[in-house]
This record gives C-alpha cells, structure tokens and sequence, in this order.
C-alpha cells in the first residue's frame, strides 16, 4: 500500500512525495547485508565464536567468584574447630578460579579443530570448582 505523503520541501517545491508502507517497517531499516558480511570466512565464524565464549564463561567464573567471596564472609564469622583448613579451600577455589579465567582468556589461541574438546575440558573444571563451592559448608563444624 503506497501512501502520499506531503512533506515540508515537497510542500515548498509543490511536489508530492510517495512513501510505500513497508519502507517503514523495522525490517526494511535493519541495515542490510553487504558482500562483506553475507561471505562470513571460517575465522571470522571462529572469532565470533571465542567472543561469545569469553562472554558467556566470565559471566559464570564471575558468579562463581561471588559465591566463593561469600563463602569466605561466612567462614571469616564463623567459630569452627577446622577453621584454618577451611581458609586453605577458600584459596585452593580461588587459586583454580583464577586458573579456570587463564584458561577462558587463552581461548583465542584454539583452532577449530581443537575448540571443542578445549570447551568440553573448560566445562569439566567449571562444574568440578562449581560442586566444591556448592558442598563447601556441607558436614563442616
């Protein structure tokens, strides 16, 4: 459906201008795609797939570092016998945090025959600090 449109200029000028109904729509704004993105090379699929790895795994180390920090809290106002051995997981779990964000932060440096047994391995020591975090008070005094 065309719609006539006057406006300011065309209206100074005396000319008409035609606007169709679909010009206007959020998928005809949408940028569209030139040869440069329509052809995407195989490392720019791997660069993007690093990125959104990077982004998702951060996220989840971050909460995970959250929840080790209040473990910490709990412990440093807690009055337990094995205190002192407790500290020394905190920072076992924050020693292999740290590891795990080294890890992430090198993901750059995979090919794409090596990402997905580098993601299974990232996903492996991610559960395993993220079952140590989540049994940390458990059976303690």
């Amino acid at each position: 459906m065309k719609v006539w449109k006057w406006t300011f200029p065309a209206l100074v000028l005396g000319v008409m201008t035609v606007f169709s109904a679909t010009a206007e729509t959020p998928a005809a704004l949408a940028p569209q795609p030139n040869l440069q993105t329509a052809i995407m090379l195989p490392h720019d699929t791997m660069t993007a797939k690093v990125r959104a790895f990077k982004k998702e795994w951060n996220k989840k180390i971050d909460q995970l570092g959250r929840k080790i920090d209040q473990d910490q809290q709990k412990l440093d106002k807690a009055t337990s016998k094995n205190k002192d051995k407790l500290k020394a997981e905190i920072r076992d779990m924050k020693t292999k945090r740290d590891e795990l964000k080294k890890e992430v932060a090198a993901a750059g440096n995979k090919t794409a025959a090596q990402w997905d047994e580098f993601k299974d391995k990232v996903s492996g020591q991610y559960d395993a600090l993220s079952a140590k975090v989540s049994d940390f008070f458990n059976g303690q005094d």
